[in-house]
């Protein structure tokens, strides 16, 4: 299989860059440098390398015929226009050095795997081809080399060339697609703004064709770069939305730990705030205690100690006799009246009388000993008592005065008059007149006599029903 046909062979000894390239002016070190910057790939290299194979034979051939016509003597007119152009602008062995450093930067490219995944299928095919040539000249050292390639390129996964200018290009052909949408509106619904960038179409297609042609690798076909530039836009686009979602995560990220630091730093400054007071109260308390210890100390009154069992009330005290209270509060004995424990005292102490032999002074009773008055407790004010605002005095209600059915109660006689009856028992006569003073009317009268008419309570009013009048549609607005 054949890497160039003869019309792309015939278009690549036309170009200008071949010709600069195996030109005599271009040295072999500025050969490989074009070559490497602008002939990338292994299929634009191959043809490169077919052109110069074809130029070749043809400076042989002409160097062959002006050796022949040197050797005849007529060198000068032997040669036609065409052949003496080839040996003004090219020279045999700088061809054959050009064509040696080209075949060495394409097995580079073989060997580290530098190719497409076009060229991948195209590359085994021209090496299968090239190792059958061997077989059949018998060549087992270029076979065995040859098998080893193919092996090495079957196994390399191909990676596309990076077109040069692509973000440039990118930006360009995004804007045109821009204004191809913009073609296909309606002239009614486009602003002026719009309307201007419909305006730069042309433009910005020139520099789109101008842009691709610098981008455009030396000896590469317009459908390959197209081709290439094609899938370069898709995956820098899918790149692009990937880069836009990493930098907006990353920014968030950083939105993210800036507001972390933010919090943080409110903490630290709030724990700063509750140190400072914590320490201002310290500084206030020493300087307290220091201005307290400065002062005299003022003597502690003692505490009255109460005793909790004097004010506890037995609940069976409230049903007991004044005597028998004083008997619990202070013992049987303190209820004597002082005459009985003056008459005690006297018949106890023995007279100076009863006993003659004792001296006065042995006949004095012993006095008691002296009891120590005990400290006075100092007085403990008691607390005032919450003044409650007296309740006003509500005016009394008067009983109703009751008739007497049974006429005026009879009066005492005289001589019952004034005497008291719980003093003696009342005589018979006394009680009997008693009697038949009180004696009031028997059952039968007390039935008999006239009963008063009870007052009936007034009777609650009726509710009445409420009243409700039938109202004209007219009346409430309606037109009939």
């Amino acid at each position: 299989m054949a890497v160039a046909t003869p019309e792309i062979l015939a278009e690549v000894l036309a170009d200008k860059n071949f010709s600069k390239l195996a030109s005599l002016k271009t040295s072999l070190e500025s050969f490989v440098e074009l070559v490497d910057q602008h002939v990338v790939g292994w299929t634009q290299k191959r043809r490169l390398l077919d052109g110069l194979k074809d130029l070749q034979p043809k400076l042989e051939a002409v160097e062959h015929k002006l050796v022949v016509a040197k050797a005849v003597g007529k060198a000068k007119s032997k040669l036609d226009y065409d052949e003496q152009c080839l040996v003004d602008a090219y020279s045999l062995p700088d061809v054959k050095a050009k064509v040696s450093a080209l075949n060495t930067s394409i097995q580079t490219v073989i060997d580290e795997g530098k190719f497409t995944p076009a060229e991948k299928p195209v590359l085994i095919a021209h090496l299968q081809e090239r190792q059958n040539k061997a077989k059949a000249a018998g060549k087992e050292a270029a076979q065995e080399k040859l098998e080893k390639m193919i092996k090495g390129v079957v196994k390399v996964t191909p990676e596309e060339i990076p077109v040069v200018n692509l973000p440039q290009l990118f930006n360009l052909h995004i804007d045109y697609e821009g204004i191809i949408k913009l073609q296909s509106k309606k002239s009614n619904i486009l602003t002026d703004a719009d309307k201007k960038r419909l305006a730069t179409k042309d433009k910005v297609w020139e520099s789109i064709q101008s842009l691709q042609k610098t981008s455009r690798m030396w000896f590469e076909t317009s459908v390959a770069f197209d081709s290439r530039l094609e899938n370069a836009i898709a995956v820098r686009r899918v790149n692009l939305a990937e880069e836009l979602k990493r930098e907006a995560e990353a920014e968030a990220e950083r939105e993210r730990l800036a507001f972390e630091e933010l919090v943080e730093k409110k903490k630290r400054d709030e724990a700063e705030k509750e140190e400072q007071k914590a320490r201002a109260v310290m500084e206030k308390i020493e300087a307290r205690r220091k201005e307290a210890q400065g002062k005299p100390v003022k003597a502690v009154p003692k505490k009255v100690v109460k005793d909790k069992h004097k004010h506890q009330m037995n609940p069976f005290e409230l049903f007991l006799e004044p005597t028998q209270m004083r008997e619990l509060d202070h013992g049987p004995e303190d209820d004597k009246p002082p005459e009985e424990d003056a008459a005690v005292a006297e018949t106890a102490e023995p007279s100076p009388s009863a006993s003659p032999d004792l001296s006065e002074e042995e006949a004095r009773p012993a006095a008691a000993p002296k009891k120590k008055d005990p400290e006075p407790e100092p007085e403990v004010p008691a607390p005032k008592p919450k003044e409650e605002p007296k309740p006003k005095p509500q005016p009394k209600k008067e009983r109703p005065v009751l008739e007497n059915m049974w006429g005026d109660v009879p009066k005492l006689p005289e001589e019952l008059e004034g005497v008291d009856v719980a003093d003696r028992e009342p005589t018979l006569a006394e009680a009997a007149k008693v009697a038949e003073m009180l004696e009031g009317p028997s059952l039968s009268e007390a039935v008999k006599a006239p009963k008063k008419d009870k007052v009936a309570p007034p009777q609650p009013k009726k509710k009445e029903k409420k009243k409700f009048a039938k109202v004209n549609n007219v009346e409430l607005g309606f037109e009939c």
